[in-house]
């Protein structure tokens, strides 16, 4: 794990060095989602690995929980040093949780994660066509609408299945302290939603 904090807060100084010596538009938010998607993507092809393998190659969970570390360690520090917000605030307060449940080996938790991260594939190139102001409005359109339809049925319906299931096998407090990700799962399903319908 220590290995992993090491990484997350280079991961953080690799960040800066690029931040100062470019000069592009809005570099710093499409750095900010390469890191992410890069997190999302290798988490989600792990965790595929390790489920499709019955769950009997230990080393891709490995690997998920330490990019999941290396991920949370550096996004919480660029937080930090970012200007603080309660939305801020509350995402550091989740690596923190997150990190916390990913190394105290929950199975319940890497079902969570790879849900979670499973519903976030289409979330980067949606931001990112947003934010270089690209002119390709109609692949902006299919994204969203393929970020809807992944997004959507997962964090409402599968998350919610899982989690219910957790409530027969895991202890209360761990229940009530994960029902936050799930209830800002359904306020975003909601606002894409929103957004899809305004779309077409």
């Amino acid at each position: 794990m220590y290995l992993s904090l090491i990484t997350g807060v280079i991961l953080y100084i690799c960040y800066n060095i690029a931040l100062t010596n470019t000069s592009v538009e809005n570099i710093d938010k499409i750095l900010i989602n390469l890191i992410s998607a890069a997190n999302c993507y290798f988490v989600s092809w792990y965790l595929t690995l390790y489920f499709y393998n019955n769950e009997t190659i230990t080393e891709y969970k490995d690997y998920c929980i330490i990019v999941g570390n290396i991920y949370y360690t550096y996004d919480a520090i660029r937080m930090i040093n970012s200007k603080l917000t309660k939305s801020r605030v509350v995402l550091i307060c989740h690596h923190i949780f997150a990190m916390y449940v990913l190394n105290n080996g929950y199975q319940y938790v890497y079902i969570l994660f790879y849900l979670a991260e499973c519903s976030m594939l289409f979330h980067y190139p949606v931001y990112y066509l947003k934010k270089t102001n690209s002119n390709y409005t109609n692949l902006l359109s299919t994204f969203q609408y393929l970020q809807a339809v992944t997004y959507i049925p997962i964090r409402c319906f599968a998350f919610l299945y899982v989690y219910y299931l957790s409530f027969f096998t895991h202890s209360l407090y761990i229940n009530l302290i994960a029902l936050p990700i799930y209830l800002m799962g359904v306020i975003w399903s909601y606002k894409l939603y929103k957004d899809c319908k305004k779309i077409s």
